[in-house]
């Protein structure tokens, strides 16, 4: 440290580094948490261990203190690791660069509560959240090994929550970056068993420096099993289905504002039964009605598939994944209802 260093955002000079420490724990507001059991820093490497980040209430009780839409989060990193580290300030602002980060088992349980008052605050997507992030960032790669994922939704009061579960999830995420120099695209690929049983697959990009938020995404789900998501369907939609996806294959183009694509399925004895407001009975009405429109697989092309399109708008109140699954929603509902040809 000199007269020259005092100055700078870093304000003294250093040459290699070691950190160890034991265990860490931060206030990250009102409702969450984050704990870490050790971590490491040396020759560029970074190692947390244990990195848990958790609401710091139950269910029950965190819904009581919301005055709006707040999810419960229930995350554990048993490992995390960031390679090729480098940091400091150019031109005044902070840059972190990392060659790859590596997340080993994250297990991750997040709960909404439908019946607190929404949220209506603005979401941006992720190619905007990377754009106006205050630093500079620039990771190659980011690895995800053996993850889990557990979302559910509380619609009414009595019932049990929907709940939609990605194990085995598998995914890289090639470079993660805002800075001016990268133009590279952002590309995602990640694999998992829907419901813990049903392989499926999601390809994803985008360009960080596109002001509109484009994006491309496509996707696969093999031998799913209608049956096993039911209790979403019965807890968010007032539904139930029943019957086989042997295959289903979607593409989504789109930006900030709407959404096209096509899909394709094959599927066996498709048949939805629509449940009375209680959830606690069948509305038959509603259920005769709605199975004259929708096909039950049988008729397809020589192939075995029927076709459908996609449009979606997205509510800039939600996320990306609500988006992606409005896209789905609205690609499955045109292919079960339609003429089931391709274009």
């Amino acid at each position: 440290m000199n007269r020259e260093t005092i100055e700078g955002e870093i304000p003294f000079s250093y040459g290699d580094y070691d950190l160890n420490t034991g265990t860490v724990y931060a206030d990250l507001g009102p409702y969450e948490a984050l704990t870490l059991s050790g971590t490491t820093i040396k020759d560029n490497e970074l190692q947390l261990s244990n990195l848990s980040l958790k609401s710091k209430y139950d269910k029950t009780t965190l819904s009581k203190k919301l005055d709006k839409e707040h999810d419960y989060i229930d995350l554990e990193i048993p490992e995390l690791n960031l390679s090729g580290m480098d940091f400091g300030f150019s031109a005044g602002r902070f840059f972190l660069i990392a060659t790859s980060l590596n997340l080993q088992k994250p297990n991750i349980e997040i709960f909404r509560d439908k019946l607190v008052q929404d949220d209506y605050e603005q979401k941006t997507l992720y190619s905007r959240m990377l754009r106006e992030l205050p630093i500079d960032l620039n990771v190659s790669e980011v690895v995800v090994n053996d993850g889990y994922i557990v979302y559910s939704e509380l619609v009414k009061m009595g019932t049990v929550p929907g709940e939609i579960v990605f194990a085995d999830l598998e995914a890289t995420i090639i470079n993660v970056s805002n800075t001016q120099e990268n133009r590279e695209m952002t590309e995602i690929e990640a694999v998992a068993q829907l419901m813990g049983e049903a392989p499926i697959e999601l390809t994803w990009n985008f360009d960080v420096h596109k002001e509109n938020d484009a994006f491309f995404a496509s996707g696969v789900v093999k031998n799913f099993k209608s049956e096993s998501i039911n209790q979403f369907l019965r807890s968010n939609l007032r539904t139930e289905a029943e019957g086989d996806v042997q295959e289903l294959y979607f593409t989504v183009s789109g930006d900030a504002v709407s959404s096209t694509g096509d899909m394709k399925m094959n599927y066996e004895d498709f048949r939805f039964t629509v449940l009375k407001k209680d959830r606690m009975g069948v509305n038959k009405l509603l259920t005769f009605v709605g199975n004259i429109f929708t096909n039950d697989g049988s008729r397809t092309d020589e192939s075995g598939y029927r076709y459908g399109e996609i449009y979606a708008e997205r509510d800039n109140t939600k996320s990306f994944f609500n988006y992606l699954w409005l896209n789905i929603m609205d690609g499955i509902v045109n292919t079960l209802t339609g003429d089931g040809k391709k274009e």
